[in-house]
C-alpha cells in the first residue's frame, strides 16, 4: 500500500509541476528581441530652428517677420522658423521672460545657440545663422585645425617595420 501511495504522490507532483509550467508559459509575457530598426526616427529635415516670439501689429515684430520670411526662402529646409504669438500665448512670453518683443531664440537640436531681443537686420540674422549652420556641419568631421608645415605621414616601404623597436631606458646602477 505504501508503494501505491508513493506512486500516486509522485504522479500528482508531476501533474502539478506540469500545470505550473504550462500556466507560467501562458501567463508570463514572452521575451522578444528588441527591434531597434522599427523605432529609429529619420533624421530631421532641418538643422536648426528659430523660435520667433512676436506680437502682431508691433512695427519691430512685423519687420522681423519679413526678415524671417526672407531667411526661410534662402535656407529652405535647413532652418525651421516657428512663430509664437505672445497675445495668444502670454504664458510662453512669461516663461521666456520677454519684456520687449520680438525675441529670437536660435536652437540647434535642444541646445540654445543664440538669443536676441528686438529687431535684427537681415544681414546680421543671416550671419548668425551661417555661423550656427557651419558649426553644425563640422560635427562628426575632422575638427582639428590644419598646422602649417605639417605633412601627412607616408606609409613605410614594403617589408620594413612600421616603427623602429623601442629600446628600454638605461637604469641607474643599484647602490
Amino acid at each position: 500500500m505504501s508503494e501505491e501511495v508513493s506512486h500516486t504522490t509522485g504522479c500528482v507532483l508531476k501533474l502539478l509541476l506540469a500545470v505550473i509550467v504550462v500556466a507560467a508559459a501562458i501567463l508570463i509575457p514572452r521575451w522578444k528581441p528588441k527591434d531597434d530598426t522599427a523605432k529609429t526616427e529619420p533624421p530631421p529635415e532641418h538643422l536648426m530652428e528659430i523660435l520667433f516670439y512676436h506680437k502682431p501689429g508691433l512695427p519691430d515684430s512685423e519687420r522681423m517677420a519679413d526678415v524671417l520670411n526672407a531667411v526661410r526662402g534662402k535656407y529652405g529646409k535647413q532652418v525651421l522658423v516657428t512663430r509664437v504669438d505672445l497675445t495668444a500665448h502670454p504664458e510662453q512670453g512669461a516663461a521666456e521672460k520677454i519684456t520687449r518683443p520680438p525675441k529670437l531664440v536660435m536652437m540647434a537640436g535642444k541646445s540654445r545657440e543664440y538669443e536676441y531681443s528686438g529687431f535684427m537686420p537681415r544681414d546680421q540674422a543671416e550671419k548668425k545663422i551661417d555661423e550656427i549652420l557651419h558649426k553644425l556641419k563640422r560635427v562628426g568631421k575632422d575638427w582639428r585645425p590644419p598646422v602649417s608645415g605639417m605633412q601627412p605621414g607616408a606609409a613605410p616601404p614594403p617589408g620594413a617595420p612600421a616603427q623602429p623597436p623601442i629600446s628600454p631606458a638605461p637604469r641607474p646602477p643599484a647602490r
